[in-house]
């Protein structure tokens, strides 16, 4: 949405460099202050091109431009997400919703937080989360909040359930952190593929997710490699585990980076060339 410090200055700073990468359960500093107001007219646009619009900032406000940098969408929204699926998130009057193409809304501006559509869903936030403790360098402890998967008709998966971290589906999966738990993966039809076990989780890529066992505040712990089953198959020993491309991920391992296959044998690798 979306859910501890080493001895060695080096280790922190990797670690750090390491979390600032992480593309799994997306934290609550997304979500905006309720309103109740969703508009009530229609807004005007261009039709659907081959080619999106853009994001782009006028007077304050957000709307969307062509490649011309032409504004097609008026710029009328306090937030514009990138469209996706031949949808953008937009924020009006402090709720988010979705448009298309022509700029109408196809889904109704009425959530706390919303990301993008993949795969044919999107996750939102039905209810705004409670931070009691404020905010820190790696987010806040977000409590209370209420979130779900919505279709691109705006059906909901399942009911909307307490939820302290969020993910994007990404083959078929999507990691999710219920409150006070720990991080598993739902699938499409809302039920749990891999029921939640581990501290941090990535997305799946090539049939095959970087998990965390150990982690405390979104610090520390190994990492390793499950497959669509749950099932661990490359060990948690990890200090850093990057995505599968093109059959091969990057990994740190005593301060050592490595390129490993899906069987998780290595190869050395800079540093450098893993993260850029």
């Amino acid at each position: 949405m979306q859910l501890s410090s080493s001895a060695h200055h080096g280790r922190a700073h990797s670690r750090r460099r390491m979390f600032s990468r992480l593309l799994t359960i997306v934290l609550f500093f997304q979500v905006v202050p309720a309103m109740t107001q969703t508009p009530s007219h229609p807004t005007t646009g261009t039709e659907a091109s081959n080619v999106a619009p853009k994001p782009a900032q006028q007077g304050g406000k957000w709307g969307y431009a062509d490649a011309a940098g032409q504004f097609v969408i008026p710029a009328q929204f306090e937030f514009a997400g990138e469209f996706s699926e031949g949808v953008a998130a937009v924020k009006l009057d402090g709720r988010l919703g979705y448009i298309g193409l022509d700029g109408r809304f196809v889904i109704p501006a009425k959530f706390f937080a919303a990301g993008p559509f993949k795969e044919g869903f999107a996750w939102v936030m039905t209810r705004k989360p409670w931070t009691p403790f404020g905010t820190g360098e790696y987010g806040f402890v977000a409590r209370l909040g209420k979130g779900t998967f919505i279709d691109h008709s705006g059906r909901e998966v399942l009911r909307p359930f307490q939820v302290a971290g969020i993910s994007s589906f990404s083959e078929g999966l999507a990691a999710v952190r219920p409150e006070n738990g720990k991080v598993g993966y739902l699938n499409v039809d809302g039920a749990w593929s891999i029921k939640p076990q581990f501290d941090e989780a990535h997305d799946f890529s090539e049939g095959l997710a970087a998990v965390n066992q150990g982690a405390k505040g979104h610090m520390g712990g190994k990492w390793g490699y499950v497959d669509k089953n749950g099932t661990v198959v490359i060990p948690v020993r990890y200090d850093y585990a990057g995505q599968f491309k093109k059959g091969r991920a990057c990994v740190e391992e005593a301060e050592l980076w490595k390129l490993i296959d899906a069987k998780g044998n290595g190869t050395p690798i800079g540093k450098d060339e893993c993260l850029r």
